[in-house]
């Protein structure tokens, strides 16, 4: 990490009570976790999901799962009551609560993922349409934790792990870019994120229970799984309950996800088909890394080329 860069860092440290300096060479303080972001892991590279596509469909299930079926109800209502006309006006508000949402979250285009490449030891990441990308080598993270106080919930702890990248073609353009959903986050935990990141990059690409390397991804894709868990399986947990137990507490709890249902399907549909939907271009200079047999080189170093080659351009 250059001069600008660690001063950088360090400026922004200085802004937290609660903060972190972590590097690529903090190996085995912690154990590691995975992040709840993880969206795709394999050989040669981690994807973490955006955090707007983490909240897709959360219009669509409120909108159309609540105020849609409340209004669906009443229209059935009305039919049965005979006010046909009343009804059917009724039905067109449904139908606007669920289709005007779904398009716009399933239109509206995600932010590009944040990629770490084991074959080129880089991070890559887009915002605005410009490319940032860091060395993983010798990389510095900042954690760093803070409260957020609400009037009718009170205090809730969050933290934030983020690193610096630069611009590619602008290496004096910096920012920061956070690694995942701050809220209900401590900063330990962040420590363990930023172990299981460092254990991909350095020793893995598979780990196990226990944080080991292993030759098999079974583990890795069952916690995959787990983490884009569906809301509309949440019922299951309270039904198994409810069975063993027989208590009026579980019954209150399935049918209050029995409410949920129709809106944590809602946003789960929204989410799936948004995600299939959405197929994010990165430039050619990521594509060419991303393939199995693409060059090797990291950004950087052909970034410092460039900026050599256009400076003995100016001079002549």
């Amino acid at each position: 990490m250059d001069l600008k860069a660690a001063t950088l860092l360090r400026s922004h440290a200085a802004q937290h009570k609660l903060s972190l300096i972590l590097s690529s060479s903090d190996q085995g303080k912690v154990a590691p976790m995975m992040p709840i972001e993880v969206q795709e892991q394999n050989e040669k590279l981690l994807s973490l999901r955006p955090n707007d596509g983490m909240l897709k469909g959360i219009w669509t299930g409120a909108l159309g799962g609540y105020g849609g079926t409340m209004c669906l109800l009443i229209t059935g209502y009305l039919l049965f009551d005979g006010d046909i006309e009343f009804a059917w006006q009724v039905f067109l508000v449904a139908m606007a609560m669920l289709i005007v949402p779904f398009l716009w979250e399933v239109l509206t285009p995600s932010s590009a993922p944040i990629l770490l490449s084991r074959r080129t030891r880089e991070i890559y990441f887009q915002h605005e349409g410009e490319l940032y990308h860091t060395p993983w080598d010798d990389i510095r993270a900042l954690a760093y934790e803070y409260k957020m106080v609400h009037q009718n919930i009170g205090a809730m702890t969050n933290s934030t792990l983020e690193i610096l990248m630069q611009r590619f073609g602008k290496p004096d353009d910096h920012i920061f870019v956070a690694l995942g959903l701050p809220m209900g986050k401590t900063l330990e935990l962040q420590q363990h994120v930023w172990a299981y990141l460092q254990s991909y990059m350095d020793r893995g690409p598979w780990l196990d229970e226990q944080g080991n390397t292993t030759s098999s991804p079974e583990y890795v894709k069952q916690q995959i799984k787990l983490n884009q868990h569906h809301r509309r399986d949440d019922i299951k947990l309270p039904w198994r309950s409810f069975k063993e137990t027989r208590s009026a507490g579980h019954l209150f709890q399935v049918c209050f996800y029995i409410i949920l249902y129709p809106a944590s399907a809602l946003w789960d549909f929204t989410r799936d088909t948004a995600i299939k939907r959405s197929h994010h271009t990165w430039p050619d200079e990521v594509l060419e890394r991303l393939k199995p047999d693409g060059p090797t080189s990291r950004l950087i170093d052909i970034e410092s080329e460039l900026v050599q080659s256009s400076s003995s351009g100016d001079t002549r």
